[in-house]
């Protein structure tokens, strides 16, 4: 049963004793919508399934009030000690189930969730509590810079690497010479004159 709590935490960001929690009247498979009663916050919200998170959790055995459930019906109400041990198992270190909250948050900023969004997802009071969730991965801010365009109509342009002479670059500062390869297309020009 640790696999679909694990599925449903990081593809809703859901908290471990929200899930837990989480009885068969909260989900409406119909409008695929997840019922959040009893959040930390104390106030309720509600959370879209993906279709990913409806398969998972419409293939689970209905044997209680519970949606997750131990094999003689009762309800699963501490999975440390089995998450600690899958941890183990996948050598990943310094884990803990919240930080697949974290993950949730990361990922959906970085596939382009508004963070107003994001923030009425996880159930929180501000939009500081989510920046603190959402980590952008480096590569992910690799590419941001990567798109970057400007306004006025100029184009950034790689064109391998230009020498360029101290008495060119007045208006940089003095560390900027040398070798610079991101070069603003005016730029090239005036550094020809």
């Amino acid at each position: 049963h640790l696999k679909p709590i694990i599925l449903v935490a990081l593809l809703t960001g859901m908290r471990k004793g929200e899930i837990l929690r989480l009885v068969w009247k909260d989900l409406d498979f119909e409008r695929q919508i997840i019922h959040v009663r009893d959040s930390k916050n104390g106030e309720a919200r509600q959370i879209a399934m993906s279709l990913e998170v409806e398969v998972a959790l419409s293939r689970l055995p209905r044997v209680g009030k519970q949606v997750f459930t131990r094999v003689d019906g009762k309800p699963v109400i501490n999975i440390k000690t089995c998450f600690e041990r899958a941890v183990r198992r996948a050598e990943i270190e310094d884990f803990s189930f919240h930080d697949l909250r974290h993950t949730f948050a990361s990922y959906m900023m970085m596939n382009g969730a508004e963070l107003l969004t994001v923030s009425q997802i996880l159930g929180h009071k501000t939009i500081n509590m989510t920046m603190r969730y959402a980590h952008l991965s480096p590569s992910y801010q690799r590419q941001a810079m990567n798109k970057l365009k400007f306004l006025d109509g100029h184009n950034l342009a790689i064109r391998g690497t230009v020498d360029v002479a101290r008495r060119k670059l007045s208006r940089y500062p003095a560390s900027s010479a040398g070798v610079v390869e991101w070069v603003d297309t005016r730029d090239l020009k005036s550094l020809g004159r």
